[in-house]
């Protein structure tokens, strides 16, 4: 369950026990080192009590059951955050007979749905959400240290010191088709906690390099936009003179936060363009190109050239206003598209 839990982002968990018709909630031990009444206590019970009114249980802490330390509800709240309950099924045997068994999954069922039904509620858990190349893999990680209760020490009940120990928290999700994601995880704080604690979020490939990595502190109920995934962009053209530009073409700078390709494209608007007899028609005409052909990630030089007819036909002006539209594409789905406008003089 330890495995389980800690590579899935469970928000809601349930444990079937036997016996005392009951739906317990944490704490398992009443006056340790955690308060009688948890950080989540009324959300808890009111999930606790939702459940009880389904299948006829009563609706109560662990402790008042009888102390208990260690049990998997308490270790998963109080580590992961996740809403934990224990199910005491039935009211007086341990091991019942196959008839009860089916009987009380029955008398279960609608209360097993409404833990369902709670789980898709984002406003008891965290999302994050935002934009990232197809096939990209998102990972959310964290350690989590915790005390055990004092240790008992031989058949004489002598208490020793509690022991630490250490969870380690590790899920991750691919992005799909479209680029777009919602990430539905357990709060990055672990209840309780003295300070708030992040989740250590990367962007990875497949093969599992990192392409970008952020602590991100995400509460419960919160939806919060994660970027880091998505492609940054930018692009500059260095102005040359007229003349210049036309024979060497025009130094282009590009960068991008993740692998990408870049290309350019300069046009001038229709009345130019008629001008100098580039078009008889009425759209703008574009005039010199350029693209870094391979993908790269940071910064990068390319030219964009001119055209062999505007290289011609141009030669004369003393002045170009030129319109840059510059793209740089992640993977197939996550385009950047940036417009400037660019003037030449002679």
């Amino acid at each position: 369950m330890r495995e389980l839990v800690s590579s899935r982002q469970v928000t809601t968990l349930i444990t079937n026990h036997t016996f005392g018709n009951l739906v317990l909630r944490p704490p398992g031990l009443a006056g340790g080192r955690v308060a009688a009444d948890p950080p989540d206590e009324a959300l808890l019970r009111t999930l606790g009590d939702a459940m009880a009114a389904k299948n006829g249980y009563t609706s109560q802490h662990g402790y008042e059951l009888y102390d208990t330390t260690g049990t998997t509800e308490d270790w998963s709240y109080y580590v992961t955050g996740g809403l934990g309950f224990t199910f005491e099924i039935g009211p007086d045997e341990f091991h019942p007979p196959y008839a009860e068994v089916a009987a009380e999954y029955a008398r279960n069922r609608e209360a097993y749905l409404v833990a369902l039904q709670s789980t898709a509620d984002s406003a008891r858990h965290a999302v994050l959400e935002g934009r990232a190349g197809e096939g990209t893999i998102l990972r959310a990680h964290k350690q989590v240290d915790s005390l055990t209760s004092p240790v008992v020490l031989g058949a004489d009940g002598n208490l020793g010191a509690a022991r630490s120990y250490r969870d380690v928290l590790d899920t991750t999700m691919t992005v799909g088709r479209g680029g777009r994601f919602a990430w539905h995880l357990n709060p990055s704080t672990r209840p309780g906690a003295a300070a708030p604690g992040g989740w250590t979020v990367t962007c990875e490939r497949p093969a599992g390099t990192v392409l970008a990595r952020a602590s991100v502190v995400v509460g419960r109920g919160e939806r919060k936009r994660l970027e880091l995934c998505a492609l940054g962009f930018s692009v500059t053209v260095d102005p040359r003179s007229v003349s210049r530009g036309l024979q060497r073409g025009l130094r282009t700078r590009a960068r991008c936060t993740l692998p990408c390709a870049a290309t350019v494209n300069l046009s001038v608007d229709n009345t130019t363009a008629r001008r100098y007899g580039l078009t008889r028609g009425s759209e703008r005409v574009v005039v010199a190109r350029g693209g870094t052909g391979r993908r790269f990630m940071g910064g990068t030089l390319f030219s964009a050239r001119f055209t062999t007819s505007a290289r011609r036909r141009l030669r004369g002006a003393r002045r170009l206003t030129l319109r840059v539209n510059a793209t740089g594409l992640a993977g197939t789905t996550d385009r950047r598209t940036v417009r400037r406008s660019l003037t030449l003089q002679r």
